[in-house]
C-alpha cells in the first residue's frame, strides 16, 4: 500500500465553518458591489496553524459556483493561485493570466441567451472599430489598472468574478506589492476577491509603504479584512485523524486513539500532519491501527515528530537567542504570560542587546504571540513553553 508522506497528502479538511462562511459572505458581497477596495481578506495566524489549508479549502468550494449579481443575475468565479514572484511580472502577463480564467459564459435562459448576445455583439464591434481590440503585445506599457478598467468598460466582466489567491503575503514588497495594491484599491470595476494568507505581521507589511527598484513608493492596503486563525477545537482535531486517516487507507482509528491525538497537539495543523504520517506508517507496518503495539508506535512517532518541529523552531535562533527565549518560556511557565517589558529585561540578562529585534522576530516565526491591547507575549503552541523551559534546566 503506498501512502506518500504527510506533505504530499493533504489532511482532511476539518473546523474553520465560521471562517468558510465569512469568506463566502465577503465574495458575495465583491461579486455583488463590483467595489476592488472591499475585496481583500488577509488569513493570518502562526505558522502550521493551517493558514494555506483553509485558503485551498475556500477556493476549491468556489471555482466553478454561482453567486448572486447585480439585478439578480449571477455570477461565476473563476480562480487564480499567485505568489511574490507572480505577482512581479509587468502589467501585461499578469493580466493575461486573468483573462485566460474567464471562461465564456453559458446562457441558462432565453434572457441570459439575449443579455450574453447583446455583450458579444457590443464586443465584436469594438473589436472591428478599434482592429485589435484589447491586444497586449502592442500595448506592453498599460499599466495594470488601465488594462483592467478597459476590460471593464468591454464588458468582459460581465456574469464573472475572479478570485485570485496569495500565500506567503508577509514576503511581498515593491512591484508585487504595487500590483497588488493596484489590484485592490483601483477603480476599476472589476469584481476581484483577493485572499492573501500571512504570519502575524503581514498586516504591517501590507501598510507599511516600500520602495520599488525603480524608487518609486509602492502604496499601502488601506483597507482589508482580517482572519485570524486559532487553534481548532479538540473534537474538530479527532475528525481531521480520523478521517485523513480512513481517506488515505480505508482504516478505521480505534476509540480513544483521535482523542489522545487531539489532545497533544491542542488543534495545531502542523502537529495534526506528523500524528497523522505517524499513524499512516503504523497501519504501514501493522495493517490496522487496533492493536496496543500500532497505537504504541503513532504516539511515539507523533511525539517524536512534534519534539523536532519545537527543535527546529529554536534552531533558526543563536545560541544566545535560544537562551533568552527559554528564559522568557520559564517566566511564562508561571503565570499565564509575560509583560513585553519583562521580556525585554529578561533577554538584556541573558546577554543581548537587539531585544526588540529578537522578540519581533519571534513573533513573526510564531515562537512568540503579543497580545497588543495588554501588551504582553505568550507563546502561541503551549508544550513550546514547557518544552523550552525543560530546555533551560538542562543547560544551566
Amino acid at each position: 500500500m503506498e501512502l506518500g508522506n504527510e506533505r504530499d497528502r493533504p489532511l482532511h479538511f476539518g473546523g474553520r465553518a465560521r471562517e468558510l462562511r465569512a469568506l463566502h459572505k465577503r465574495l458575495r458581497f465583491v461579486a455583488t458591489e463590483r467595489d476592488p477596495s472591499g475585496g481583500m481578506v488577509l488569513v493570518d495566524g502562526i505558522q502550521g496553524i493551517g493558514k494555506t489549508q483553509l485558503v485551498r479549502e475556500f477556493a476549491g468550494q468556489a471555482v466553478g459556483q454561482t453567486v448572486g449579481g447585480h439585478a439578480g443575475g449571477k455570477v461565476e468565479v473563476a480562480h487564480l493561485a499567485w505568489d511574490a514572484a507572480a505577482l512581479r511580472a509587468p502589467a501585461g502577463e499578469l493580466f493575461r493570466d486573468i483573462a485566460s480564467r474567464l471562461s465564456p459564459s453559458w446562457p441558462n435562459s432565453a434572457e441570459a441567451a439575449k443579455r450574453e448576445g447583446s455583450r458579444l455583439a457590443g464586443q465584436v464591434r469594438r473589436t472591428l472599430r478599434r482592429a485589435a481590440g484589447i491586444e497586449l503585445a502592442a500595448r506592453e506599457g498599460a499599466s495594470l489598472q488601465s488594462l483592467l478598467r478597459e476590460s471593464s468598460d468591454r464588458e468582459w466582466w460581465h456574469g464573472r468574478a475572479m478570485l485570485i489567491t496569495v500565500d506567503e503575503v508577509q514576503n511581498i514588497g515593491g512591484e508585487a506589492r504595487m500590483n497588488l495594491a493596484t489590484l485592490h484599491e483601483g477603480r476599476h470595476g472589476c469584481p476581484i476577491l483577493l485572499l492573501c494568507a500571512g504570519l502575524q505581521h503581514s498586516s504591517v507589511v501590507l501598510q507599511k509603504p516600500l520602495r520599488t527598484r525603480d524608487g518609486d513608493v509602492s502604496p499601502a492596503v488601506s483597507r482589508f479584512e482580517r482572519l485570524t486563525l486559532g487553534m481548532l477545537r479538540p473534537e474538530e482535531s479527532a475528525e481531521v485523524v480520523r478521517e485523513s486517516v480512513r481517506k488515505a487507507t480505508g482504516v478505521v482509528v480505534p476509540a480513544g486513539l483521535a482523542e489522545k491525538i487531539a489532545a497533544a497537539t491542542l488543534g495545531f495543523g502542523q502537529h495534526l500532519h506528523g500524528y497523522v504520517a505517524a499513524c499512516l506508517d503504523a497501519v504501514r507496518r501493522f495493517g490496522t491501527l487496533d492493536c496496543a503495539a500500532a497505537v504504541e508506535q503513532a504516539l511515539a512517532s507523533g511525539d517524536a515528530a512534534r519534539r523536532r518541529y519545537y527543535e527546529g523552531r529554536i534552531q533558526s535562533f543563536s545560541p544566545r537567542e535560544r537562551r533568552a527565549l527559554r528564559n522568557v518560556a520559564v517566566a511564562c511557565g508561571q503565570a499565564a504570560g509575560v509583560s513585553w517589558d519583562k521580556a525585554e529585561h529578561l533577554v538584556v540578562r541573558s546577554g543581548l542587546d537587539a531585544k526588540r529585534e529578537l522578540l519581533d522576530a519571534a513573533i513573526e516565526k510564531g515562537v512568540l504571540a503579543l497580545d497588543a491591547p495588554t501588551d504582553t507575549l505568550s507563546f502561541p503552541i503551549p508544550p513550546l513553553v514547557d518544552y523550552l523551559a525543560r530546555r533551560a534546566a538542562q543547560t544551566r
